[in-house]
């Protein structure tokens, strides 16, 4: 092999090893953090458990399974274990004019299954669980104002909270290549309670 060309490889080597990081800023202007670009964000489906409605949320901008996601055969199943499901799939979309121009996020888009929204990628950011009761695994002491979930949303709110944070500044290689983001950061926050009035 000829030293151009083995220079030439080299050169591009160092290229792929190293042109995968990238700084990025936080949407809600937390410090930029160093990252690998292409770190899977940490996407999950839950579904509330308590009560006598049982919708499954996600933590990338829908509400359904749409038939796609194990465990959960319902997407808005009620009453609780009839199999009686009231929704195929819903999504945020939130829409905007910036600089003139009129964009749109989507936590996801019908049959194209394009998402323009999604979680970071650290074990943190999948969806958080928090309740009153003291009988959850998940169970939020009052008395424990340390709580770090305590500190960033106050105090559980239901038997079942399901908190979820997203944004639309992911970038690719996981959405549509014409998306222009926002800078929009969503903090869901989803309650259950299996009271019978509830």
């Amino acid at each position: 092999m000829s030293r151009r060309l083995f220079v030439l490889l080299f050169a591009l080597g160092l290229a792929v090893l190293f042109g995968s990081s990238a700084w990025g800023a936080m949407a809600d202007g937390e410090p930029a953090r160093r990252g690998n670009i292409l770190q899977i964000p940490k996407t999950e489906v839950r579904s509330h458990m308590w009560g006598n409605i049982r919708p499954v949320v996600s933590n990338w901008g829908f509400f359904g399974n749409a038939g796609e996601y194990e465990p959960y055969e319902w997407s808005c199943e009620f009453p609780a274990n009839s199999f009686q499901d009231y929704l195929f799939q819903g999504a945020l979309w939130i829409g905007g004019v910036i600089d003139d121009d009129t964009l749109v996020s989507v936590g996801a888009d019908g049959w194209e299954r394009e998402n323009e929204m999604f979680p970071g990628n650290t074990d943190n950011d999948t969806i958080m669980e928090r309740s009153i009761n003291p009988a959850s695994q998940f169970y939020w002491d009052p008395a424990d104002s340390s709580d770090p979930l305590f500190l960033k949303y106050g105090p559980a709110i239901s038997e079942e909270d399901l908190i979820a944070v997203y944004t639309d500044t992911v970038g690719s290689p996981y959405v549509p290549p014409d998306h222009q983001p926002m800078g929009i950061k969503v903090t869901q926050q989803t309650y259950s309670w299996s009271y019978d009035y509830a």
